[in-house]
């Protein structure tokens, strides 16, 4: 078994929920191919697990499966943190995540980083971390920021890109902003949305703070119909 060694956060405490910031160093692009995105989000489902699966990614192709197939003769699947919500990008990932048992989160973001910048500097040459210092995250103290912050994952960053305009194209023809995130394959959108079920989720919290897909499209373009409007009447002073 593979031994991870990580640090843990004293302020994440079991059984709270944190948004997760991870950002490429110096704003660096780490996804450039479709199979990047791909191995990105694979990481996410097969890192989740207790037991560190050795060549999950030979195994899984090896076997012509789909994505996210978990084989018969592995143990059997046992995460190690709780995935709520994610959006990828090319140089950074948001992920909502809650700490179901001590040091959960700690070892999940640890693995990734690792991962990732292994298999980044195995293609481009380099060394090291490939990410702008250690995740940032955030405290989720109540329904209501968890509602506000799951939008801000999957509704402002999901319409980020958008290929036809971003979020500004998103507000100016929502259905058709719909139609394309509810088939996303890089976030968690679609599972909320009523699209396709993503096996990287754990989602009967949020499902329970937005109710019907239905609800959630409609808090989705609400969000980004008054972060429009707000980005507007700022102008140039709206800086993130």
């Amino acid at each position: 078994m593979v031994k991870y060694s990580y640090m843990r956060r004293p302020d994440i405490a079991l059984h709270t929920y944190h948004h997760i910031v991870l950002r490429g160093a110096r704003g660096m692009a780490y996804l450039h191919r479709q199979a990047d995105w791909w191995h990105c989000a694979q990481l996410l489902y097969y890192l989740n697990d207790s037991h560190s699966i050795r060549n999950w990614k030979r195994s899984v192709t090896k076997q012509n499966k789909n994505p996210f197939h978990w084989l018969e003769e592995w143990p059997v699947r046992d995460p190690i943190t709780s995935v709520l919500a994610f959006a990828l990008h090319k140089n950074h990932l948001h992920i909502i995540l809650n700490e179901t048992r001590e040091g959960g989160i700690s070892e999940f973001m640890q693995r990734f980083g690792d991962s990732m910048s292994k298999s980044y500097n195995q293609r481009f040459g380099g060394a090291g971390t490939i990410f702008q210092g250690p995740y940032k995250s955030r405290l989720i103290k109540t329904d209501a920021d968890m509602r506000n912050v799951g939008l801000y994952v999957m509704a402002k960053n999901v319409m980020e890109r958008y290929p036809k305009g971003g979020i500004k194209g998103a507000a100016m023809s929502f259905t058709n902003a719909i139609k394309w995130a509810t088939a996303d394959s890089f976030s968690s959108f679609p599972e909320y949305a009523g699209g396709r079920h993503s096996p990287i989720v754990e989602p009967d919290v949020l499902k329970t703070v937005y109710g019907t897909p239905d609800q959630f499209i409609k808090d989705a373009q609400d969000y980004i119909t008054h972060y429009t409007e707000r980005t507007n009447s700022l102008g140039d002073l709206a800086l993130e």
